[in-house]
């Protein structure tokens, strides 16, 4: 669970630097980030490093010019080549209450999406046929990063997807999620895997180490699938808890998630 928290921090810490760079109120920042002790502003990676080519024609008295710098090189790849298109992604999960009366799910039942639109209530934007709208790292405040590797006949997924939410009037709380399965079969039985999300709704770490991960079309479901950088899964969880509350246990009985452009 302490390297859950973690990675959110780092997330959270990511994300209030993302909106910085657009240009994000004072006020909103406050209201998205929270006044942590621990949430402190992140920089953002820099691309590579141009050479410097200076024409420096220093002259000194009775001296002769001095000879121009070379052209930098492009600050891309490493090995120069084009960059890759960026990561992208989208998601769907719908929590619910339990059965059992003895908790509660203080969220309640409603859908979280990453990106999610602009109002107080969202509803589903991403199923087993349609992909909705994908958040595309680097734009508009998102942060995606995925793999999708294969290993023999399966495959492994590890994600990361932060988007901004706003109810239309003001900032709210980004929208946070991880995801992590491996052993997955193209069209195999469905695998368990963690889901973990905090929200403007959660307002904590809720996570699941048992969730369902399933790539096999199914019913209305036809699109799920999985290859090298990139899946479409459906996901479930039974017992998706607050991090510290015992009492507190949502149920996500229908969740899907698109990632494409992931390292692979």
């Amino acid at each position: 669970m302490e390297r859950i928290d973690v990675h959110f921090r780092r997330e959270r810490q990511r994300w209030c630097a993302a909106a910085v760079g657009i240009g994000w109120t004072a006020i909103g920042l406050i209201a998205a980030c929270g006044d942590s002790g621990d949430a402190t502003s992140g920089s953002g990676g820099g691309g590579g490093d141009g050479g410097v080519g200076g024409a420096s024609a220093g002259t000194s008295a009775g001296g002769t010019a001095g000879t121009a710098g070379t052209a930098g090189t492009a600050g891309a790849r490493g090995d120069g080549g084009p960059r890759p298109p960026p990561a992208q992604g989208a998601v769907s999960l719908h929590l619910t209450e339990l059965d059992d009366t003895r908790v509660v799910c203080s969220p309640g039942r409603h859908w979280i999406n990453a990106p999610s639109t602009p109002v107080p209530n969202q509803t589903q934007q991403v199923s087993g046929a349609d992909k909705g709208t994908e958040a595309i790292d680097g734009v508009g405040g998102a942060r995606v990063m995925c793999s999708v590797r294969k290993f023999g006949d399966k495959f492994e997924l590890v994600a990361d997807i932060t988007t901004l939410r706003t109810n239309g009037t003001a900032a709210l709380h980004p929208t946070v999620l991880h995801f992590e399965a491996r052993a997955i079969t193209p069209s195999g039985p469905a695998v368990f895997g963690t889901v973990t999300a905090m929200t403007d709704t959660t307002l904590a770490n809720f996570a699941d180490y048992s969730c369902a991960f399933s790539v096999t079309p199914q019913g209305n479901a036809t699109e799920l699938g999985v290859d090298s950088g990139k899946i479409w899964t459906s996901i479930t969880c039974e017992q998706f808890a607050h991090p510290s509350d015992t009492d507190n246990v949502c149920r996500i009985d229908a969740g899907f998630a698109v990632f494409e452009n992931c390292v692979q």
